[in-house]
């Protein structure tokens, strides 16, 4: 899979972290990139399209991570994204749980653009230059 053709959600409750994210994979060479800042909006979207990667604030409003993964999972496999969660750091709860619903990855906020390449690297199976 070329990473111009991997199709991305950022979903995060900041718009300004959203806007951050999307630049940086931008710069990393994605090209088709979605957001959205609540929860309502992410499930939309995913109902609309299909991902194959998405980058999740676990505390998004309306509905929370927890609540959006328990929906993937019950979507056809075909369909559900390869997820990394984005978790303040004193929400180590919050990676339990989400290893338990079948996350792949987490990234602990604030993060580095490097560190975001390198979890994306890891759960997509590919290389980044």
């Amino acid at each position: 899979m070329k990473i111009e053709e991997v199709r991305v959600l950022i979903a995060d409750r900041e718009p300004t972290t959203v806007g951050l994210i999307r630049r940086s994979l931008r710069g990393m060479g994605f090209r088709s990139l979605e957001t959205t800042t609540n929860g309502y909006q992410t499930l939309i979207a995913l109902k609309k399209n299909s991902f194959d990667l998405l980058l999740l604030d676990w505390r998004l409003p309306n509905l929370d991570g927890e609540t959006i993964t328990r929906y993937l999972r019950r979507i056809p496999r075909y369909r559900q994204p390869k997820m990394i969660a984005m978790i303040a750091s004193s929400d180590r709860e919050a990676v339990q749980k989400g290893v338990q619903l079948g996350l792949q990855d987490y990234l602990v906020k604030p993060f580095r653009g490097r560190v975001l390449q390198e979890r994306i690297e890891k759960v997509l199976d590919i290389r980044i230059l």
